[in-house]
């Protein structure tokens, strides 16, 4: 997630998020490890990764264990909602800090 995020939901009984995200153009979203699933769906603009080019109406699936580091082109911005099982990790100097804050 990023910080622009938005939590619309979260299950109180086990946890499942759903977020509307944005990646403003240029910018990329830290490499980061999927603890559960994520399902991804581009409302509008698009971002690419190791996986490939997704624009808007685009749905993506993320398996636990996988990582990804999502990214925009120079002009486009990405909008997206959501549904994580579980928070995603960070990998890096990022998941150092984000270990040391919980």
């Amino acid at each position: 997630m990023c910080s622009s995020d938005l939590l619309l939901l979260r299950d109180r009984f086990t946890g499942s998020m759903l977020i509307l995200g944005h990646i403003p153009p240029r910018r990329a979203v830290p490499r980061h490890l999927h603890a559960g699933p994520e399902d991804v769906l581009v409302l509008a603009g698009g971002y690419e990764d190791q996986y490939g080019t997704f624009e808007a109406g685009a749905y993506g699936c993320y398996a636990p264990g996988t990582t990804h580091r999502p990214f925009t082109e120079p002009h486009e911005e990405c909008w997206v909602l959501l549904r994580l099982e579980k928070p995603n990790l960070f990998l890096g100097w990022r998941g150092w800090a984000q270990r040391l804050l919980k």
